[in-house]
């Protein structure tokens, strides 16, 4: 296993931990559990869909912006190493290399897990 892909286990066992603690404290446990469990899918959902954006380079001209108006209004001439907006996204996209997307599919997975909870909910 990857030894960044760690953090985001260890944070979605915790989700799923908290999840039935707070079922544990209520007068309907599953249907609490399934209710936390979809919340907190729909947060990982949302951190997932930007970790792909960011990982697209959709930003990267946010990025570059400001290191151009830095070396705008320095004092200094235009440093030697200055470049232009393709050079630079493709300097990141080398610098970024692949992803998985690994919280999106987990949080897809989260989803789907509340899902079928839903549905046992219903058919009890």
């Amino acid at each position: 296993m990857k030894k960044n892909l760690k953090p985001y286990l260890i944070c979605m066992i915790a989700a799923i931990v908290f999840s039935a603690g707070c079922a544990l404290f209520s007068n309907n446990p599953l249907l609490t559990f399934i209710d936390v469990l979809s919340i907190l899918s729909l947060v990982f959902i949302v951190v997932g869909l930007l970790e792909f954006l960011i990982h697209g380079g959709y930003f990267d001209f946010l990025s570059y912006s400001f290191s151009s108006a830095k070396n705008l209004l320095s004092r200094h001439s235009e440093p030697a190493g200055s470049q232009r907006y393709f050079d630079y996204a493709q300097k990141q996209k080398e610098r970024r290399g692949t992803s998985s997307h690994f919280v999106l599919k987990l949080a897809v997975l989260l989803l789907a897990l509340s899902i079928l909870l839903t549905i046992f909910y219903e058919l009890l």
